[in-house]
Formats: structure tokens, C-alpha cells, sequence
């Protein structure tokens, strides 16, 4: 894979340098009274490894990221042979045992909320009986 890359870089770097150089010649040769069409024709003629490179480039990222995504999938199709895997329903109690908890929530007849420490609890009671009132959407 990385000796496919590697040429295939080297490729595109060429084709690059070669349209970069095929437009500079053609802006020096062309004529000031040149028409349109004879311009455009000119120019992607002299041009056109520069569009071969980009396209090179592209297809060379693509293939970096399906190989990238192969290996992922083959890391994780393949389990330990000494590991046993636990029935899907447990690990998900596990993990959510196990993990810390960053926001506590608890449930309230207006929905779901965030339980604070002790010391921002004792402001946020003062304060409660005036948010009460503050609501953006009215819900009832």
C-alpha cells in the first residue's frame, strides 16, 4: 500500500509540474490580440496535467482512507481468542455503572434537570422562586 502511494505522489507531483510549467509557457508565447476560444483551447492543452494531478491526488486520498477503513473493520471484526465477549445487555449496565457520572439528572414534573453540588444548590433555592416564573417557552 505505501509503496502504491508513494508512486503514485511521485506520478501526480510530475503531472503537476508539468501543467504548471505548460501554462507558464503559454502565458509567455500568447499573443496580445489572441480570441477567446483560440485562449481557452491554448490553455487547457498546455494545462491538462495539472486537472490529470488533481485527479490523482483525489483518487490517492480516496484509496489512503478505504485502506484506513479495512484496517479498522479487520481490528475490529477479529475478537481476542482468550476473551470472551459478555451478552450485549450486560456490558451496556456495566459501562454505564462503571463510568462517572458528570451530570447527575433528576426527574421533576417539568422535565429532566441537572443536580447541582451542595454549595451552588443553597444560591440556586434563592434564586429558584424567581426563575419559576422565567420561562423562554410558555408550556402551559
Amino acid at each position: 500500500m505505501f509503496l502504491v502511494t508513494f508512486i503514485g505522489s511521485i506520478i501526480a507531483s510530475l503531472f503537476a509540474l508539468c501543467g504548471l510549467l505548460g501554462g507558464v509557457v503559454f502565458f509567455l508565447d500568447a499573443q496580445q490580440g489572441m480570441s477567446l476560444s483560440a485562449f481557452i483551447s491554448g490553455f487547457t492543452a498546455a494545462t491538462w496535467p495539472l486537472l490529470a494531478a488533481c485527479l490523482l491526488f483525489a483518487l490517492l486520498e480516496i484509496l489512503k482512507e478505504l485502506h484506513a477503513q479495512g484496517l479498522a473493520d479487520e481490528k475490529a471484526e477479529t475478537p481476542k481468542p482468550a476473551e470472551k465477549r459478555p451478552p450485549a445487555k450486560a456490558t451496556k449496565t456495566a459501562a454505564a455503572e462503571a463510568g462517572p457520572v458528570y451530570f447527575p439528572v433528576r426527574e421533576t414534573p417539568q422535565g429532566p434537570r441537572i443536580i447541582r453540588p451542595d454549595t451552588v444548590r443553597e444560591q440556586a433555592d434563592e434564586t429558584a422562586d424567581k426563575q419559576d416564573d422565567l420561562t423562554f417557552f410558555k408550556t402551559r
